[in-house]
Order: structure tokens, then sequence, then C-alpha cells
């Protein structure tokens, strides 16, 4: 099963959602909860992290199944013109990031640590500890070639072996 990306109508994410449940396909919309103020109240609202978009997991792209939907407009496609297919792991980052429920890293970092980024666009790389900076360290990705200031608030470093 792959996960494959589609574009929606303006702000019908959750509604293109539903209609996929409803056929019982697995579908995703990357959201997070905020507060809107208005002339008489302020609200908590579910927004879109990624406004336009909605992931969903078919085994084999279906195009019938893709067009059946009312609130959605086309797949996303690669450079050659076949649908991009999302890896799982990514999905999973983004599950993870937006979902908040991780929980705090209380182990101590020290320069040479070989360590994993745990969310952000770079989750689930490893990398290890140059130097630390006030509160933020340097991080070498040896598989990507490129240093990363990372703050320790902002995205999770957990220690690896």
């Amino acid at each position: 099963m792959n996960w494959y990306a589609v574009r929606t109508k303006t702000k019908k994410e959750i509604l293109a959602k539903d209609y996929y449940s409803t056929l019982g396909v697995e579908a995703y919309v990357p959201t997070y909860t905020t507060k809107r103020a208005w002339s008489d109240r302020i609200k908590k609202i579910k927004v879109s992290a990624i406004p336009g978009y909605l992931f969903f997991k078919l085994k084999k792209i279906d195009f019938d199944l893709v067009n059946l939907n009312p609130y959605t407009t086309n797949v996303v496609r690669t450079s050659s013109g076949k649908p991009a297919v999302i890896p799982h792991n990514e999905i999973d980052c983004l599950k993870k990031y937006l979902s908040g429920s991780e929980e705090a890293n209380e182990t101590f970092l020290t320069v040479d640590d070989v360590v994993t980024i745990g969310s952000g666009p770079f989750c689930s790389e490893r990398g290890v500890i140059e130097k630390f900076i006030q509160n933020r360290a340097l991080v070498l990705l040896k598989s990507l070639n490129i240093k990363l200031i990372v703050s320790a608030s902002n995205l999770k470093l957990q220690k690896t072996a």
C-alpha cells in the first residue's frame, strides 16, 4: 500500500477525507488546532497544516476512485507524469509532529553523541553533535552532507547507540 497526495478544492480537505472514509479508503489530512478571533468571540478551530492537499493510501492508484470525490481536483504527479508516491516514514513523521504527543527528551546530550532527529523536515535522519551554541546544537548529517543548527526545544533529538 502506498500513500498518494491529491489536490483539494479550497477549504474542502476535511470533507474530501470524510468522503474517502465512506468509500473505505484510508485518508489523512494534517491538521492543527489554533485560536481564531471574531468580533464577538474567540474560538478554537482545526486548520489544515498543508492547505489544499489530502493524503490517501491505496495499493494501486485508481483514478476513477479519485475523480469520484467531488471535493478533489487532481492527483499530485512527479515531473515524469506518474502519480507521486509519498514514503510511509514522511507521513508518520507528519502525524507525530502534528499530534504533539511526543514526550520530552530527558537525556543529556554531549558533543560527539550520535542522535536521531525526531520531528521536522529531517525526521529520522541520524547525525553527530559537533558543538553547542547557547541552547542550540550544531548537528552534522553525514547522509546528506550538511550541518544543521538545531534548537532542542523545536526538534526532538534522541540519543542513539
